[in-house]
């Protein structure tokens, strides 16, 4: 396959123009992951709690983390993440807990340009984790469920843009004609 040309999209501050910052797309990737099973270790149960459980709900609970992994593939860009789940379980009586754990995935963001500088460049990461089916049992050490896992991945960035002519002066004259006084 061709390598596309790259276009320089950012460009230089304007002298006399107003400036501005925005994000500059590098590259992208996508993970789309339906009803796969995961498991969970089940840690710091609270006390009084009596399996078997049953997961009831699984929420993100703030931005995923990210590491860098070594990728052998020229313009792509390999990452770790780790995303930060609460899962509500359900025990035996009928209490419920919430417990936070992580899920991990890779994810290979591919770059719309072979020779650009990314050492600027920031991940930006939105994920979305879903139960496939409600009403996974639990077992006392580890929960295991169907999960529909959504992350999509940017490499932003920072740019640039402005306009090289300056802003128009206010016109202070009246739109439209005054009217004349008679007296």
């Amino acid at each position: 396959m061709k390598p596309r040309p790259c276009v320089p999209i950012c460009k230089p501050p304007a002298p006399c123009g107003e400036s501005f910052l925005v994000h500059r797309i590098l590259g992208m990737g996508k993970l789309c992951r339906r009803s796969c099973r995961y498991t969970f270790p089940l840690e710091n149960i609270p006390c009084g709690m009596e399996a078997p459980f049953t997961l009831q709900h699984i929420a993100v609970q703030h931005s995923p983390m990210y590491d860098l992994l070594p990728c052998r593939m020229n313009g792509s860009v390999r990452l770790q993440v780790k995303i930060p789940v609460v899962l509500t379980l359900c025990g035996q009586c009928g209490r419920t807990f919430c417990l936070n754990t992580c899920l991990e995935e890779e994810v290979l963001l591919r770059l719309h340009c072979q020779d650009q500088d990314t050492c600027k460049a920031q991940p930006y990461i939105a994920a979305s984790v879903h139960l496939a089916c409600n009403g996974s049992p639990c077992s006392p050490c580890e929960c295991s469920a169907l999960l529909d896992v959504s992350i999509d991945a940017y490499l932003l960035a920072p740019c640039i843009m402005g306009t090289a002519h300056p802003s128009p002066r206010c016109d202070d004259r009246p739109w439209y004609p005054q009217p004349h006084c008679c007296k």
